[in-house]
């Protein structure tokens, strides 16, 4: 066999190498870990201190640049909670592997279950207020009143919810980039404090007050001071991310 025949028969064998090296490449698994925690904020009468979230099922679609898109959701029935996350903390949720390359698009569906926090050993040795914790995503916080009383706040959204939310690169970052030399959290980032700019202080001291073993709080959900859950629920679904990090 001569020397170009030679060539001819090894540069197609080189192309597949090539293809199938490309191909295990794309397919490479890289470690994400999804973390919940309250947005950074402030406001003149509000505060927030943390929550609970109780996790149905997570879905993930991406757009990579290279290796095509990728989708997966996690098992019906699975369940992910109830994952505590107290303010400047972070709860974890689930840990993924995710294929390697560059994505220009990332997003993740939070389809919500019931809490249910008596049944979790967390919850129960956590504070005595995170026992009145109901629905599928809780958040605590504190009303300052016009007098300056400080009254209890908690926003429960329903179980039945769903967040779909977009995922953005560390400062804005329009590509993300996954590469199996580094570990990865994505973190679900809840913004209590956009969601309840709009809110007046009129409203909160007109809002319904309920009475516990704890005393007086406000219970904004969809059974108590619905109009103000309407509004807060739909500046939370707008504001929630998830950050690459």
């Amino acid at each position: 066999m001569n020397k170009y025949r030679q060539k001819i028969i090894l540069f197609p064998l080189l192309l597949l190498v090539i293809n199938a090296c490309r191909k295990e490449e794309f397919t490479v698994p890289v470690s994400v870990d999804m973390e919940v925690t309250i947005a950074e904020g402030s406001s003149p009468h509000l505060t927030f201190d943390g929550g609970l979230i109780m996790v149905e099922q997570i879905a993930f679609s991406g757009h990579r640049n290279q290796g095509g898109d990728v989708y997966f959701a996690t098992e019906d029935g699975d369940g992910f909670g109830p994952v505590s996350f107290p303010h400047n903390s972070f709860g974890h949720i689930k840990k993924f592997d995710i294929p390697q390359g560059v994505y220009s698009h990332m997003e993740w569906d939070l389809a919500l279950d019931d809490i249910d926090s008596q049944d979790d050993d967390d919850v129960e040795d956590a504070d005595d207020e995170w026992q009145v914790a109901d629905g599928g995503l809780w958040i605590a916080g504190t009303y300052t009143r016009v007098d300056g009383a400080p009254l209890p706040l908690y926003v429960s959204v329903d179980d039945d919810e769903q967040f779909s939310v977009k995922t953005e690169g560390v400062e804005g970052a329009a590509n993300i980039t996954l590469h199996i030399s580094n570990s990865y959290l994505a973190q679900f980032v809840i913004d209590p404090y956009y969601a309840t700019q709009t809110v007046s202080v009129r409203s909160l001291e007109n809002a319904e007050v309920s009475s516990g073993t704890l005393g007086d709080y406000i219970e904004i959900s969809a059974d108590k001071n619905e109009a103000l859950y309407e509004n807060i629920l739909f500046r939370l679904e707008r504001s929630a991310k998830v950050v690459i990090k």
